[in-house]
């Protein structure tokens, strides 16, 4: 009998589930009773295995569960998506990509995440160069040398971390024919200002770029978002040195947009998307370890918000724990309500 290697089998439903793209999948179709040749070849072994493999799953918050009557329906969260990036590729996966990708092959491409800093300060920088900072997708994707063998940059990741820089709000796409236009947004500017570059990395850039890049470390936040409303959720800060007066009030808001924006769906904000926003929103010294950490664990002796510690680090990267708050005892990973729902009311 064939052994069926555990970790194939998460990264084959996973991928599964990811490809649905937000949509729920039913049982039914994960599961069918009787076996189809495309679920046989996913190698998934039998039906049973395949449920208490979600059961699996869904304990371990990588993957969401939604009944209705008798109907249960699945869904990969935003920690099954990171813990799905972290798998090993297969060999013949990898062999398939060395050649031309298939375009049914709709698995998440693998992304290393000690490059993808890096990569996320190319790809904009690249914008933030191009004439009124727009490129079309194909036009971007022509990468030079130095992104290919020090990123290890494709065209096909590249377009993957875009869509993800989009759905921060740090690029605006849009579609004239059958071409598409990214556009870096004013937002995306002053996250810029906040990446460092990879040593090996070699830029051309404009005087005009350059300006709006040294302009965006200087600006407030509130300046960067338009706003002169004088509210203090944005513009307060202590000395002009962009960290908000009350940091814990401006986390706490940046969390519930995140609860109601992102992760909707089970309302566990990881702790690194937190600070990586308000280093975006507020520069990196509000998202320091020193600066944030306590009033987050502040909000959470208030009862404002719970903090969800992990006891399995296997699913998240080295820099999502560098990023989350971790002592002698534990990794706190997620922040949800305090009455363990969305931060959305």
């Amino acid at each position: 009998m064939q052994t069926i290697n555990r970790t194939d089998q998460e990264r084959v439903l996973l991928a599964r589930l990811a490809a649905a793209a937000g949509r729920a999948i039913t049982m039914a179709s994960l599961a069918p009773v009787k076996p189809t040749k495309a679920f046989q070849s996913a190698k998934l072994g039998d039906r049973s295995a395949v449920i208490a493999l979600l059961d699996d799953l869904v304990g371990r918050r990588l993957v969401s569960e939604e009944k209705t009557g008798r109907t249960a329906k699945y869904g990969i969260t935003d920690a099954g998506s990171s813990y799905l990036s972290s798998l090993p590729v297969p060999a013949e996966t990898t062999a398939r990509r060395a050649g031309r990708r298939s375009k049914s092959d709709s698995a998440p491409i693998i992304e290393n995440p000690n490059l993808v800093p890096f990569q996320r300060a190319f790809l904009l920088l690249q914008l933030l160069s191009a004439p009124d900072r727009t490129l079309t997708e194909g036009q971007a994707n022509k990468l030079p040398l130095v992104a290919k063998e020090d990123l290890e940059l494709t065209g096909p990741l590249a377009s993957q971390l875009r869509r993800k820089l989009t759905a921060h709000g740090y690029l605006q796409e849009r579609k004239e024919g059958r071409s598409l236009f990214v556009t870096i947004t004013e937002r995306g500017l002053a996250y810029l200002a906040t990446l460092e570059h990879h040593p090996a990395g070699k830029f051309t850039m404009t005087g005009e770029a350059l300006n709006s890049l040294l302009a965006a470390r200087g600006k407030r936040p509130a300046e960067q978002q338009g706003d002169t409303s004088g509210d203090d959720r944005h513009a307060r800060r202590d000395g002009g040195s962009g960290v908000p007066s009350n940091l814990g009030a401006a986390a706490f808001e940046v969390f519930r947009e995140l609860a109601r924006e992102r992760f909707s769906r089970d309302g566990m904000v990881p702790i690194f998307e937190v600070r990586r926003e308000m280093a975006g929103r507020y520069g990196p010294a509000a998202a320091r370890h020193d600066t944030l950490d306590g009033p987050l664990l502040e909000l959470w002796r208030n009862g404002k918000i719970r903090l969800v510690s992990i006891s399995d680090t296997r699913g998240a990267s080295a820099s999502e724990l560098e990023e989350s708050i971790t002592d002698a005892y534990e990794t706190l990973f997620y922040m949800e309500d305090a009455d363990g729902h969305s931060g959305t009311r």
